[in-house]
């Protein structure tokens, strides 16, 4: 049974700070997601149960969710205006207070695997979700 936490503060979406192309951080953000998985798998022989198990490659997935607004400026900067032509970068997720220790995670060569736009009636923000192809994430670095 997990201890509970006494006169602390979880972390929180205010608790986070993202940082794409430096050190300044990302205001038009609205989430961000990134995990990590190993393919694996129960090796069999004789019989009907595993005798063994396999490891294989590491897959890293994740989008970051951004205000149009910020994705233009991501525009503007991008070669011939397309994000996906972008040289893989360094995405720095902080996140801390006051009760909990500060981590880093460093998600490393990234790349924008598309542009999207979606909007609808009565929307009263637009905000894109965009897919992230990840090369490799640092945790609690």
């Amino acid at each position: 049974m997990a201890n509970p936490l006494i006169n602390g503060i979880n972390y929180s979406w205010g608790d986070v700070q993202v940082m794409l192309f430096g050190s300044t951080p990302l205001v038009g953000i609205t989430s961000i997601e990134y995990d990590e998985e190993q393919a694996m798998e129960n090796n069999y022989g004789a019989g009907n149960f595993p005798i063994g198990q396999g490891y294989g490659q590491f897959k890293y997935t994740g989008s970051i969710e951004l205000y149009k607004e910020e994705i233009n400026n991501i525009i503007s900067m991008a070669p011939m205006g397309k994000i996906q032509l972008i040289p893989a970068f360094s995405i720095k997720v902080v996140y801390g207070n006051s009760s909990q220790a500060l981590t880093v995670d460093t998600l490393q060569s990234c790349v924008f695997m598309k542009n999207p736009f979606s909007a609808k009636a009565n929307d009263k923000k637009l905000v894109m979700k965009i897919p992230l192809l990840i090369g490799n994430i640092n945790w609690n670095s």
